[in-house]
């Protein structure tokens, strides 16, 4: 009789173990881990070496590009790109870059742009950060998206 009433209590240990697990673990699924991305937005890539100017030019040059990803048709898109190095108390703006009018992108398309190159003087370590935004006109109403701000990037190129 105690052997019986040993294996109910541990069996019903068990069921509750796993109705808990299942529980929390469901309840974890329905809850998005992110908030919903907006239908159009820019990013922008960390700055990082320009390998084409390595290769082509025998130069070290640092760039930062960005992508903008619309889901819905827009035209006059317009993505501006600024390049900054870290000094000690400020930061300090080493290029800006403006891209050519896009008249018209369709809607789901992607439109890689490759920002402003700054040549490196030499391998002094330095970090560096970029800045974007974009103008354009979505479903016939002018929009600028916010600047949008990199990770700060330390690279061996003194400026």
């Amino acid at each position: 009789m105690i052997k019986n009433r040993e294996k109910f209590i541990i069996a019903t240990i068990l069921l509750a173990t796993a109705a808990t697990n299942t529980a929390t673990s469901s309840a974890a699924s329905s809850t998005p881990k992110y908030p919903p991305k907006p239908p159009c937005r820019v990013n922008i890539s960390n700055p990082h070496e320009s390998t084409k100017y390595g290769i082509k030019y025998f130069v070290l040059a640092v760039k930062a590009n960005a992508t903008v990803i619309c889901d819905k048709p827009i035209t006059n898109l317009i993505v501006y790109i600024d390049l900054y190095k870290r000094a000690f108390l400020t930061s300090q703006r080493l290029a800006q870059f403006k891209s050519k009018e896009y008249p018209a992108v369709l809607g789901g398309k992607e439109i890689k742009v490759s920002g402003p190159i700054v040549l490196c003087k030499n391998w002094k370590k330095t970090k560096f950060f970029s800045m974007v935004y974009s103008t354009a006109t979505v479903g016939g109403q002018a929009m600028q998206a916010p600047w949008r701000k990199s990770f700060s990037q330390e690279l061996e190129c003194g400026t």
